[in-house]
């Protein structure tokens, strides 16, 4: 029997997944393509079910992730043909902050369709505690409940925490880089609802608090900025798209990373930041504190001052620290650590 797994995307951690799936498994891949169009996309879904449909004969298992409009169609199949449906949970589908218009369950109409997921899936494997059942108390002034317990509290699927897993495949020669003083984040940025959740509000103010430090910023639209007449300090640079080995060489080169977000699940992006030794300056969203542990600093509330304060301490750090970020992530966020972990779920499965 088969393993299908639907791909809602083509990101770094979605690829992880169906390396480990391929490897250990008889897969059979189905990605979805055309979410930005949302008529060719209902067309899609409805593909999606047929095809499910005609393969019902050779899977036993469906892995996907995010628990959105593709999962509750394949939480409706699974359910009327007795197959087991895993969902990867990676925040969004667990979340609602109507002050800036973000999650699955902000609008009544899609959080209808993220809890069927939730409340039919077999097997739900959040990133990250965080995930389960917790409380957000940066976002706001208030604070506020998300996780799958706060979205589908009656749920009986099987909740088994993974953390996402990387590949430690760093030349030799680039652990050689020497680190520059400079501050970095990253994060696709198109819109104003990603500009204020990805806190880059906040990194551009701190910029300004610390004019002697060279700020970049990688991922921001151009067009956004202008459309949108925000001012950038002078000694920030923006950077609107790399290619992934384009990116690797400023992470390389970075002496701290920031990420600024108001809400997370498990930010790639920190873990690949540590992983190139930065030392992280993050907020205490998420699984962020987890993750950090002692190897850096954590914000917990959004005050300038202190973000001010941390940044600064993070840029005087010696050369420990970044060895200690590098050494937390190989030791606890390795492919192979996940690997482990989802094969022993799926395997009676199949």
């Amino acid at each position: 029997m088969q393993i299908l797994y639907v791909k809602p995307s083509n990101s770094s951690f979605v690829k992880i997944d169906q390396e480990i799936l391929e490897k250990n498994f008889n897969t059979l891949v189905f990605e979805l393509k055309n979410q930005d169009n949302k008529f060719l996309y209902v067309f899609e879904l409805f593909y999606l079910f047929i095809f499910c449909f005609r393969k019902r004969k050779d899977i036993s298992v469906i892995y996907t992730r995010f628990a959105d409009y593709h999962a509750a169609v394949l939480a409706f199949f699974a359910k009327n043909f007795n197959k087991k449906l895993v969902i990867v949970i990676g925040g969004y589908d667990v979340n609602s902050i109507p002050a800036f218009r973000y999650g699955a369950h902000f609008k009544k109409f899609r959080s209808k369709f993220s809890t069927y997921a939730l409340n039919n899936a077999s097997i739900l494997f959040p990133n990250s505690n965080a995930l389960v059942y917790s409380t957000n108390s940066f976002a706001l002034k208030d604070r506020f409940k998300l996780g799958i317990h706060q979205f589908a509290p009656d749920t009986t699927a099987e909740i088994k925490v993974i953390p996402n897993g990387y590949h430690f495949n760093l030349s030799p020669q680039n652990e050689d880089v020497i680190k520059e003083n400079y501050v970095l984040t990253v994060a696709i940025v198109e819109n104003v609802r990603t500009y204020f959740i990805k806190g880059i509000d906040l990194y551009f103010k701190c910029a300004e608090l610390i004019p002697e430090i060279k700020f970049i910023a990688i991922g921001i639209k151009k067009e956004f900025i202008q459309n949108h007449k925000i001012q950038i300090p002078a000694n920030l640079e923006i950077i609107e798209k790399l290619t992934h080995s384009e990116l690797q060489a400023y992470y390389q080169k970075a002496k701290v990373f920031c990420l600024f977000s108001r809400t997370e699940g498990m930010p790639n992006v920190l873990c690949e930041a540590m992983l190139n030794k930065c030392i992280p300056v993050a907020t205490n969203v998420g699984a962020v504190s987890e993750i950090i542990a002692d190897t850096g600093y954590v914000i917990d509330e959004p005050d300038l001052s202190e973000i001010k304060l941390l940044v600064e301490k993070a840029l005087n750090s010696n050369s420990e620290m970044k060895e200690k970020a590098k050494s937390r992530i190989v030791e606890n966020y390795s492919f192979e650590i996940r690997e482990s972990q989802i094969v022993k779920v799926l395997k009676p499965l199949v």
